[in-house]
């Protein structure tokens, strides 16, 4: 058995090796000249001290509410304490710092496994999750909040995670308006999606350390990241048993601050060297100049642009130079190859990559040579109604289920809603389904009334295609008034500068849309039909949009009720049944047989107690009848403040407003 360990320790140390001199000649060719590299005032920024105040920023920013690590201690601990422990802490991380290591308890991570999708029996379809503890963590963002302002400067702009002003949607509208181009102009098209196997458990970090040197980054702050990376490891879970420590020789750490900025350094070379490689090549673009487009990043979700067969062969063979040293490995059996243009048809995969059937799925959203948008809303809608479906299942509130249709609805389609615009044929069966869950079956108040807010009779119910569309005609707006050097900004200039010139420089010598791509010309459609959206900087802000956009509608009176009124029915000490009820009461709108009998759901509309067979209406139930008399009556024998009681008392607050809660009678 210790020849066996012998015998690995030697492979090992020949595979670390290997990888040292390779690192040396990867480096002394092109990716050295590639990578850009940290200016002065960033690398000012990254070396200073860290501050009492800087660290106080990081542990308030940590989520609340999250499993702590091995120490036991969560983030409230230290929120609750900062005052005695401020201090403290700030000594502990110039020790640290000092002795060059971190503290055991830092240094220990208790890794989980959680089931992503597939066979459980297959380990690669679990994913490690590591609990690390909050004062690690907090090191960890103080860092990583230096490290995010100066990824603008050592990062392409071909690369948005992690990197402050950028936006995943903007990978995403380039696909989309990339898939447009050559299908209109008739360009050959590859689109090559690319699967790190295990990316973040792969990063070799010698190849890290060599990449951040030769970024320019400083001694201090790379011997910060060293120290964050020496000695530590995680104790494996299973079944609520905690296994060894298991020492951490590759890879970041998962649930770590650092992870997803550290990544996107380590796999900025090889978008560099596809960049610069003359045997890639890729889509040339309108008002793209000289250069084309060839890779689009998230992460480690990387979309390859090309338009020929020997790019994709020398792609590949620049990627296999860059895994040699770095540790990375394409998962060939989940990476794709999709054609658009004359291309489109054509059977088959290339060099080991598999042809992609049907749309292909990047970043979540699917994309096909045409008619994207309705696909991918038509199933977004589908999993909307299953999701509507689970929450219906709860006895909630009418006051509940609104507060459910903002916080839960309307964001599961706002990611979707950046890319392509709610379809015209899709936006009444979304309001249908809303306010069906809304009011649990028939509503009893018209829409428009329930769209108005709480002061106005209305329960606040958000227009949503409303919502969506504001979301993205301000995200194009954005675009064109501070545009970046992301290629998504090169097409939007070509296809919007001139409809909306309002936003951006018009120059004659820009090439020039004719015609625009559907998406683009529902938007423009709409924005016609709202003339807020060409008033000042309205369009820049979705939400200062939308709320002019209701405001022109104006608030009606409802039922003839004041906003005073309205408020004290709505009182903020009330249970949330209460007040519904309050809310009914005065739209006249309680299910009491007479208005049951107005909508068609009951064939009666006599009072039910026996002997009384009056309409039963809402003055009769809460007033008329002999049973309600009788009630109110012995209630005031216990509550004496009920003498004098009348009915417009009890719905309005008559002759109480202004005397607070305990004035409240309903």
């Amino acid at each position: 058995m210790m020849e066996a360990e012998n015998k690995g320790e030697r492979r090992d140390t020949q595979r670390e090796r290997e990888v040292r001199e390779n690192l040396g000649l990867y480096f002394k060719g092109k990716a050295d000249g590639l990578l850009r590299r940290c200016g002065r005032e960033s690398i000012n920024a990254l070396e200073r001290p860290v501050g009492l105040a800087e660290l106080e920023g990081a542990m308030k920013g940590l989520g609340g509410g999250k499993v702590p690590g091995i120490d036991g201690l969560p983030k409230e601990f230290y929120a609750a304490f900062w005052g005695i422990l401020g201090k403290d802490f700030l000594e502990v991380v110039g020790a640290v710092l000092e002795r060059g290591l971190l503290g055991r308890t830092m240094r220990e991570g208790v890794l989980t496994l959680l089931h992503k999708k597939g066979e459980k029996e297959d380990l690669g379809n679990f994913r490690p999750i590591t609990l690390l503890c909050a004062d690690y963590k907090i090191i960890a963002r103080v860092l990583a909040g230096r490290l995010r302002s100066a990824l603008p400067h050592v990062v392409n702009e071909d690369q948005t995670c992690g990197v402050e002003g950028r936006r995943i949607q903007w990978n995403l509208g380039l696909v989309r308006d990339c898939i447009h181009w050559v299908e209109e102009r008739g360009v050959p098209l590859m689109l090559v999606g690319l699967d790190m196997e295990k990316a973040f458990d792969r990063v070799n970090q010698g190849f890290l350390a060599a990449v951040l040197e030769r970024m320019g980054f400083g001694p201090i702050f790379r011997r910060w990241l060293g120290i964050m990376y020496t000695g530590v490891g995680s104790r494996v879970v299973v079944n609520g048993h905690m296994g060894v420590l298991v020492s951490q020789q590759t890879g970041v750490r998962q649930g770590c601050p650092l992870s997803p900025l550290l990544f996107v350094i380590y796999i900025e070379p090889l978008a560099a060297a596809i960049r610069a490689d003359a045997g890639v090549k890729g889509l040339r673009l309108p008002g793209g100049g000289e250069r084309d487009l060839r890779i689009s990043q998230y992460a480690d979700d990387m979309t390859l642009f090309l338009t020929t067969k020997g790019s994709l062969l020398r792609a590949l063979d620049v990627l296999g130079s860059f895994s040699k040293v770095s540790g990375a490995r394409v998962n060939v059996g989940k990476s794709k190859v999709k054609y658009f243009g004359p291309w489109k048809g054509r059977g088959g995969g290339l060099f080991g990559l598999s042809e992609c059937e049907g749309p292909m799925r990047i970043l979540g959203v699917d994309f096909e040579d045409s008619e994207s948008g309705p696909l991918n809303w038509r199933r977004r809608l589908a999993a909307l109604r299953s999701r509507i479906g689970l929450w219906k299942a709860r006895r909630l509130s009418l006051t509940g289920r609104v507060l459910v249709v903002k916080a839960d609805i309307l964001p599961s389609m706002i990611y979707l809603a950046y890319v392509f615009p709610l379809p015209p044929e899709y936006r009444r069966r979304l309001v249908r389904d809303v306010f069906s869950f809304v009011w649990g079956g028939y509503e009893y108040v018209r829409r428009g009334w329930m769209r108005q807010g709480v002061p106005e009779g209305g329960r606040g119910v958000p227009d949503v295609p409303l919502k969506l569309d504001v979301l993205f005609f301000s995200f194009c707006c954005n675009g064109l008034k501070f545009p970046s050097g992301h290629w998504y900004h090169v097409l939007l200039m070509f296809w919007l500068s001139f409809p909306l010139r309002k936003w951006v420089k018009w120059e004659n010598g820009r090439p020039k849309g004719e015609v625009m791509p559907p998406h683009y010309r529902q938007m423009m459609g709409w924005a016609k039909r709202h003339k807020e959206c060409g008033e000042g900087d309205l369009g820049l802000d979705h939400r200062e949009l939308y709320k002019a956009i209701v405001a022109k509608r104006g608030p009606v009176r409802v039922c003839g009720v004041g906003r005073e009124e309205w408020l004290f029915a709505q009182h903020k000490e009330l249970p949330n049944r209460l007040k519904d009820i309050n809310w009914l009461c005065l739209h006249k709108r309680m299910p009491v047989r007479d208005t049951l009998y107005r909508h068609g759901l009951s064939r009666l509309r006599s009072c039910p107690r026996l002997g009384c067979g009056r309409d039963e209406d809402l003055s009769h139930v809460f007033w008329g009848c002999g049973f309600a008399r009788t009630m109110w009556g012995e209630l005031g024998f216990f509550f004496p403040k009920l003498g004098g009681l009348s009915y417009e008392m009890l719905m309005l607050g008559v002759g109480l407003r202004g005397r607070g809660w305990e004035g409240f009678l309903l």
